[in-house]
């Protein structure tokens, strides 16, 4: 996760803007976001716009601004994405403000999250997710028959990265294993 910038006050609240890197950074995200925290990104909306000559509507998805009272989290390891749902604070043209979004936040984007409150466990979690070399991975082949599973091993969780399905002789095992 890089850290671009904290805006913390005296009183403990503040924000910090940051990028995920990668999948760990989601779920260090997971824990880091609580419901009534603030969250600044930019997400795709359905825009339906109607044809007023023809009566037709049309609909198209746009990559709007948005802040979110945040309300739930949901983090789908598998698709390395996570899903943030609350009401909008940020009018605009695309989407009234106290509206219902669910944001999905995947690698590589930026956003701002705001709290009441930064306690000393906000605090360490952060800066873990934010130092590199404590990302130190492990990569593990499981296998059964007929499946094999590549794992990449974190300090804080594991993730599928790959299935393959298929039969797996002694002589492929050993050909995975050994490169």
């Amino acid at each position: 996760m890089r850290l671009y910038g904290k805006e913390l006050e005296k009183d403990g609240g503040g924000t910090v803007h940051i990028e995920t890197e990668d999948g760990e950074d989601l779920w260090h995200l997971y824990n880091l976001i609580a419901v009534g925290d603030k969250l600044k990104c930019r997400t795709q909306r359905k825009v339906q716009s109607e044809n007023v000559a023809t009566g037709t509507t049309t609909s198209i998805k746009k990559i709007i601004t948005v802040v979110l009272d945040v309300q739930a989290i949901d983090l789908d390891t598998q698709v390395l994405q996570l899903r943030i749902k609350g009401t909008n604070e940020l009018e605009s043209d695309n989407i009234k403000m106290g509206a219902s979004h669910t944001a999905e936040i995947e690698v590589n984007m930026k956003l701002s999250l705001t709290k009441e409150c930064w306690d000393a466990i906000y605090l360490d979690r952060l800066a873990d997710a934010v130092d590199t070399a404590a990302k130190a991975d492990v990569a593990a082949v499981i296998m059964q028959e007929g499946i094999a599973h590549l794992c990449l091993v974190t300090p804080n969780m594991t993730i599928v990265r790959q299935k393959n399905r298929g039969q797996y002789s002694t002589e492929a095992k050993v050909r995975i294993l050994r490169p």
